[in-house]
């Protein structure tokens, strides 16, 4: 079995030798997973970058054919790439200086760099730190990731129903003070109403009982002005019966020289009238129901 010999400058005596025991060689194949998982994740970040400058050249509708041809890559795997690099380039620098790194990231195969895209940015770093990602088989990434989108979506979820009940409670609150003014202007109007309608009946009650005392103090001068009434109605109509009766005259008159048969047809037509007339004088009080003969 060979020895590892570390040699300090500073040393003044002869380098220490270093038993290779199992520890040891298995310490040395972990560093070397290391540096191993961090060129394979950089490398995936190179080819992403590569080929998100290629797509900005190629023409349009050449894409496809050109990724075929050129690299032998399927569109979907030159997306999943393009993805990687734009989730995790940030963390390497353009270059290809391998071991320098901005942020703390496990050594991630394709399939678990592609795996924790599913995990938002914002979630991702807390997310990594909280698991043994390197220590992980793909199947329980996949789980972990699973678990964790579920558990990002029920924290979502509550928080907009918190949300929605915060804006519903502030809308029925908006609502209630509206309904309450609302009610208090109703109740205003109310008293307003009831108030106008008291003042309006407080007068009529004074209004008629005015009347009734006018009434009192003056109990015969509407009667009498009735009379008064109904008699000039009398004389009136009086007169213009006296004068249509002599109108009538005239005409049968006339029509005695012109139609003796038809001044005689109307002449017993007023006659007949005239003997009503003098009948419905004789009922007490007169009604007026007579018709007049053509």
């Amino acid at each position: 079995m060979s020895d590892i010999i570390i040699y300090d400058p500073a040393m003044t005596e002869a380098p220490l030798a270093i038993e290779r025991t199992p520890q040891v060689i298995a310490a040395e194949i972990n560093t070397i997973k290391h540096q191993a998982g961090k060129i394979l994740l950089y490398s995936f970040i190179e080819i992403g970058r590569r080929l998100q400058e290629a797509k900005s050249q190629v023409n349009h509708g050449e894409w496809g054919t050109w990724l075929k041809e050129s690299v032998n890559f399927s569109q979907n795997k030159a997306e999943k790439l393009m993805r990687i690099a734009t989730a995790y380039g940030s963390l390497y620098p353009a270059s290809h200086d391998t071991g320098t790194r901005t942020q703390a990231l496990p050594n991630l195969t394709y399939s678990k760099a592609l795996l924790l895209l599913g995990i938002p940015e914002e979630e991702r770093t807390d997310f990594v730190a909280e698991l043994d990602i390197e220590g992980m088989t793909t199947q329980e990434l996949q789980n972990a990731v699973t678990e964790k989108k579920e558990a990002l979506q029920e924290r979502d979820q509550a928080k907009r129903e918190k949300e929605l009940a915060v804006v519903a409670g502030k809308e029925s609150s908006q609502k209630i003070e509206k309904l309450t003014q609302a009610n208090q202007e109703l109740t205003k109007r109310l008293a307003e109403n009831i108030s106008k309608l008291d003042r309006l009946t407080a007068q009529n009650h004074t209004l008629e009982q005015r009347a009734q005392s006018s009434s009192d103090s003056m109990p015969n001068t509407s009667l009498e002005n009735q009379i008064m009434n109904s008699e000039a109605k009398y004389v009136s109509s009086r007169d213009q019966l006296l004068r249509a009766f002599e109108t009538i005259l005239i005409a049968l008159r006339e029509l005695s020289f012109k139609s003796p048969e038809v001044k005689e047809k109307h002449r017993d037509a007023a006659y007949i009238m005239m003997q009503n007339l003098t009948k419905q004088l004789e009922v007490y009080p007169p009604i007026p129901t007579f018709t007049v003969s053509r």
